[in-house]
């Protein structure tokens, strides 16, 4: 049975809890605010289950200069917790964005995804561009993209 996930908009704060735990693998580290995170263009999500935040993710308005469409956005941050996995929540945050996305007019979304979720991406619909580049200390990523059009 499906759990019952509705999709919110959420508060930057409201992302920290998760950003920590998954992202930073460092429950104390403070430093998980990005400097766009509270820019009037910028937004989070949520995948709620009941009444608790089980999956987020963060769009910033950013243009990559590798692409050539004026109107982009970055997708950041994705986490899911970890009792929450295989539920398609990031699918549904991704898809939920988009449309919003799409409605704001937004041509281009593209984030730097780690190695290991690259197949997670193309899954909903990303392009890999380019070689591999290293972030420390996270390691191995990849630009990937999506053309938000009518339809897509």
């Amino acid at each position: 049975m499906d759990p019952q996930i509705n999709i919110e908009f959420i508060s930057t704060e409201q992302t920290f809890l998760l950003r920590r735990a998954v992202l930073e693998h460092d429950p104390s580290n403070e430093n998980v605010k990005l400097e766009k995170d509270d820019d009037p263009e910028s937004f989070h999500l949520g995948a709620i289950y009941n009444k608790e935040i089980v999956s987020i993710v963060t769009f910033h308005k950013m243009a990559n200069d590798i692409f050539n469409e004026s109107f982009q956005y970055q997708l950041r941050k994705m986490a899911t917790s970890t009792d929450y996995r295989n539920l398609h929540l990031g699918k549904k945050l991704i898809a939920f964005g988009i449309e919003y996305l799409k409605n704001k007019g937004v041509q281009l979304i593209w984030c730097n995804a780690r190695a290991g979720a690259i197949g997670f991406y193309e899954k909903s619909g990303f392009i890999p561009v380019g070689d591999f580049f290293d972030l420390p200390p996270i390691g191995l990523h990849k630009v990937l993209s999506r053309k938000v059009e009518a339809g897509s």
